[in-house]
């Protein structure tokens, strides 16, 4: 064969292959209306659900915290001898400790913020051999308790030494002053026995270093403060005392629903500090709280509460002011054994209420009409009046429409 036999028989392959190519791609094409006509339509339908057999709870849970019946915020002393400004530098105490009699609670700007029981807030400083009243009597009662302090409502020499033991037990020295001294801390003169005129300085404490409270112990309810924290401003610390309680905030409905229909629910501590308990004795209490207006802007708002009462000896480990509690407040209760099906499984006719039965293969069966009683998330109780229905059996609840899918 010659060269240009070759090249004319190359290119007759080549014209064949892409006539070819060509017809084929245009019989597959299609227009709109050829696709449309040779298409067929998706068959309806029906999405199904298995009859349930047990019980159905109505009930509302609440989120609330635990709290106490008593509460006292500690600032913090404003200024502190010897210091150019007053800023916390120490916090002892984190949120759920116990503050007894003596309790170091604030250390600011090196000096200690010490809690003493007492019923009266403290008002003036204390100084030997110049300060006496009932107030004095307070301090002394107070240190009795730890010392054997005698309580003669005189700050005295013992009353004194007493005082030097008792801030030298937690790492400070007592401020102590001489005469035109606005009193510093200074080294610990030691153990004072006699008369406070023999020796040239008497210990002083600073208003600004007790705390009297009325009701110990008491615990810490939250810690506010941080350490460089200017002083005085703001509450470092809140503390709480008295009865035990649980405060659960409640949306208007609820509360309504409450005083009509309350009596005859039962309310249970589900969740946090205490579980598995009923009470059944509680309160509404109208409160007070921040909330922001429709704007955004930070106002005042008048809350609903439940207060449920607590033992506190049914408190878990740990448990203190602020700590998270759920309540559940169960309305109605079905059968143990009752039909449970979707409310999207029921359909009218008339004045009847109706569910549609299928088989395995979502395809209708019959038609039961059904009584339906509490009702609860989604589901409901139903009972049979006309025909049979058993736990297991499929009914439906809703139909795809196969010209929209």
């Amino acid at each position: 064969m010659t060269k240009s036999r070759v090249i004319l028989s190359m290119l007759s392959l080549a014209l064949v292959g892409t006539t070819g190519a060509a017809w084929y791609f245009a019989s597959q094409a299609r227009t709109s209306d050829q696709i449309a006509q040779e298409s067929s339509a998706p068959r309806d339908s029906t999405v199904g659900v298995r009859v349930e057999e047990g019980e159905l709870v109505d009930v509302e849970s609440l989120t609330g915290q635990l709290e106490r019946t008593e509460g006292r915020d500690v600032l913090g002393p404003e200024s502190v001898a010897g210091t150019s400004k007053a800023i916390v530098t120490d916090i002892p105490v984190e949120s759920g400790d116990q503050v007894d009699n003596g309790a170091l609670l604030l250390e600011v700007s090196g000096r200690p913020v010490f809690a003493l029981a007492g019923e009266v807030d403290v008002y003036r400083d204390f100084v030997e051999g110049e300060t006496s009243g009932d107030d004095v009597r307070q301090l002394q009662t107070a240190l009795s308790w730890i010392y054997g302090t005698p309580v003669t409502g005189n700050f005295d020499a013992r009353t004194a030494a007493d005082v030097r033991k008792f801030y030298q037990s937690s790492g400070y020295s007592v401020m102590e002053e001489s005469q035109g001294d606005s009193g510093s801390p200074e080294d610990d003169p030691g153990e004072v026995d006699g008369d406070s005129d023999a020796h040239s300085t008497r210990v002083t404490i600073p208003a600004s270093e007790i705390v009297f409270l009325s009701s110990m112990p008491m615990s810490v309810s939250e810690v506010h403060a941080e350490v460089n924290d200017p002083s005085g401003q703001n509450p470092a610390l809140s503390l709480a005392s008295g009865e035990w309680q649980a405060a659960f905030e409640l949306t208007p409905e609820v509360a309504n629903e409450i005083r009509g229909q309350g009596s005859d629910w039962t309310y249970e501590l589900s969740g946090g500090a205490i579980k598995g308990q009923e009470i059944e004795d509680y309160t509404l209490e109208e409160r007070t709280v921040q909330g922001d207006n429709d704007m955004g802007e930070p106002r005042e708002q008048t809350k609903e509460f439940l207060i449920a009462p607590i033992d506190s000896d049914d408190l878990a480990e740990g448990a203190a002011p602020g700590s998270p509690q759920t309540l559940e407040i169960v309305k109605a209760r079905s059968d143990e054994n009752a039909l449970i099906v979707p409310v999207s499984a029921l359909w009218t006719t008339g004045d009847k209420s109706m569910v549609t039965v299928l088989d395995e293969n979502n395809e209708e069966i019959r038609q039961v009409q059904v009584e339906t009683s509490l009702r609860s998330g989604g589901r409901t109780v139903i009972v049979v009046v006309d025909g049979t229905l058993e736990a297991g059996e499929r009914v439906a609840v809703a139909r795809r429409d196969g010209s929209h899918a």
